[in-house]
């Protein structure tokens, strides 16, 4: 506990970004493979492994003290997942609309647009902090006091 406590106290705000997406990154997967995995014919389990990776290297990478490579494999990560989970399942809801007959009583149209937003937020929040600074400044100096009162 002890080293994660050390590990975490010279973080900045992006490095927390970058982290939350990570964890969304996990969660949208196991989200995609659990709601939409019954599609067959329609899902690529691609999505999800690229997903996954993508938040284990951002981790490593971090715990190797690379956390902006991290972030920005992440971001390839992410945005190459969604460009799969589009490329697989776009067909699905133009042939349930021609058997059903309505775009709006497709059960699984709410699932799927909210499994390729939360693709792009985890893509667009790990690029944006992935371009930030993700740790302080080690060897930034002391404020010395001793000019205070001559200047």
């Amino acid at each position: 506990m002890n080293f994660i406590l050390k590990f975490l106290s010279d973080k900045t705000v992006p490095f927390y970004v970058a982290l939350g997406a990570a964890a969304l990154s996990v969660v949208t997967g196991i989200m995609y493979s659990a709601a939409l995995g019954g599609l067959s014919g329609y899902v690529s389990f691609v999505p999800l492994i690229l997903l996954l990776v993508g938040a284990a290297v951002f981790v490593g990478l971090s715990f190797l003290g690379s956390p902006r490579a991290g972030a920005a494999i992440m971001t390839a990560a992410d945005f190459g997942a969604f460009l799969v989970y589009v490329g697989t399942i776009y067909a699905y809801p133009v042939d349930a609309a021609m058997s059903v007959g309505s775009a709006s009583d497709i059960k699984e149209l709410p699932m799927i647009i909210a499994a390729g937003a939360l693709m792009l937020i985890c893509a667009i929040a790990s690029n944006a902090a992935a371009w930030m600074k993700m740790t302080k400044r080690a060897d930034a100096p002391e404020k010395d006091e001793t000019w205070r009162g001559m200047v």
